[in-house]
């Protein structure tokens, strides 16, 4: 997802919904949607691998990624940063 000119990565199971900057928080490098599998994320700099459906680094690293606060405003998801 794009929204002005920020990349983000939403997560959505049921209810539960998180949005997450699709830059790493090691060197602020932007991870491409096409480095999803599954729910692991990995930044192609250096291997960072990250769960979307919490944000946190699983492999590697030891910084989560950033979340974003958001609402759904009927069909329309606003996000926050």
């Amino acid at each position: 997802l794009e929204a002005d000119g920020r990349h983000l990565f939403v997560y959505r199971k049921g209810e539960l919904l998180k949005v997450f900057d699709s830059r790493c928080p090691h060197q602020v490098t932007n991870i491409p949607h096409l480095a999803l599998e599954g729910t692991r994320l990995t930044c192609p700099k250096h291997h960072w691998v990250f769960d979307v459906s919490t944000g946190e680094c699983v492999d590697i690293g030891n910084r989560p990624l950033t979340e974003f606060e958001h609402r759904l405003e009927g069909d329309t998801l606003q996000v926050y940063w």
